[in-house]
């Protein structure tokens, strides 16, 4: 089953509204009491021992059946593997942004701008450009994937196929999924970003 017709979506917000979007979700209540469970401290301190974990480690860590291995799946999924590191960088900005997922989008750009992308050109980026380390198509892909991923079909997967391997494709519809699962999560819980 598949709709007939595809709604047009929205272009991404500019520049401008994304920022101060990013001001709306560092005051924004969380949906949740965000209370580490004694059981949980432990493993936030493994995973952050010198510094504050993060809210979205905080909110897992009172999962206590999941929480080390949503922990797990996240952190590794952003190191480079057959995908480069900047590649899924850009795709978890790319989703976030399609998503308008605030707090993710935040934190995709906080990876990039740590590996020297200026803000601007991270702000002003499209998936239609292309990026010296990611072709313009991986990156469509993974937007296409998000907002329509019922009109992804073979044609799609032959053209990704001109510059990546299958166990690379495959990679990234997984990167793509994990971030889209962060993306909505995050939002469900109107996680706010945390302060610098």
């Amino acid at each position: 089953m598949a709709p007939l017709v595809r709604p047009s979506r929205p272009e991404w917000p500019a520049a401008a509204e994304v920022r101060r979007a990013w001001e709306r979700a560092r005051r924004r209540t969380i949906r949740i009491p965000l209370e580490v469970p004694t059981a949980g401290e432990a493993l936030l301190t493994e995973y952050w021992p010198t510094g504050q974990a993060p809210h979205w480690a905080k909110a897992l860590s009172m999962l206590p059946a999941v929480a080390e291995s949503q922990i797990q799946q996240w952190e590794g999924v952003h190191q480079a593997s057959k995908l480069s590191a900047q590649a899924k960088a850009w795709v978890a900005w790319v989703t976030a942004r399609e998503n308008r997922a605030w707090y993710a989008s935040w934190h995709a750009f906080q990876r990039l701008r740590q590996m020297d992308y200026p803000e601007e050109r991270i702000l002003d980026h499209t998936t239609q450009e292309e990026l010296e380390a990611v072709p313009a198509p991986i990156l469509e892909f993974a937007r296409r994937l998000t907002s329509e991923p019922y009109a992804i079909g073979d044609d799609d997967i032959a053209r990704l196929r001109q510059l990546l391997s299958d166990h690379q494709i495959a990679e990234l519809v997984y990167v793509t999924a994990t971030c889209n699962a962060f993306d909505r999560w995050t939002e469900c819980l109107a996680l706010p970003i945390e302060q610098p």
